[in-house]
C-alpha cells in the first residue's frame, strides 16, 4: 500500500474489488503505478501525465495527495462534459484529523 520511504499510496485490493462491483469495470486509472492492484483497461502513469489526457468511461482515481486538488478539478470537468460516466476517488485519511 505504501511506506514512509515512498510518496506512493496504493489502494487496498478490497476497495478496488468493491469499486469494480459498483461500476462493473474500470476503464481508466489516470494515476496508475505498476504496484497498483487496479486492473483498468487504460492507464496513465506519472511519466505520461494523466492530467493532460482526456478521460473516458468509468474512472478509478487515487491521485497524488500533494496535487489532489488538480485531479479533483479534472475529474469534475470530465464528468460534467459527459466523458466520465462513473468514478471512484480514493482519499487518504489522516490519523491526525
Amino acid at each position: 500500500m505504501g511506506s514512509s520511504e515512498s510518496v506512493e499510496w496504493y489502494s487496498p485490493r478490497d476497495v478496488v474489488t468493491l469499486a469494480v462491483k459498483v461500476m462493473d469495470k474500470i476503464d481508466l486509472d489516470p494515476c496508475w503505478h505498476s504496484d497498483s492492484p487496479v486492473k483498468a483497461r487504460h492507464k496513465f502513469t506519472a511519466s505520461n501525465d494523466g492530467l493532460s489526457k482526456p478521460w473516458r468511461g468509468t474512472v478509478y482515481l487515487n491521485p497524488p495527495h500533494k496535487t489532489i486538488d488538480l485531479w479533483i478539478v479534472k475529474l469534475i470537468e470530465e464528468y460534467t462534459s459527459g466523458n466520465v460516466k462513473q468514478a471512484v476517488r480514493m482519499t487518504l485519511r489522516s490519523s491526525e484529523s
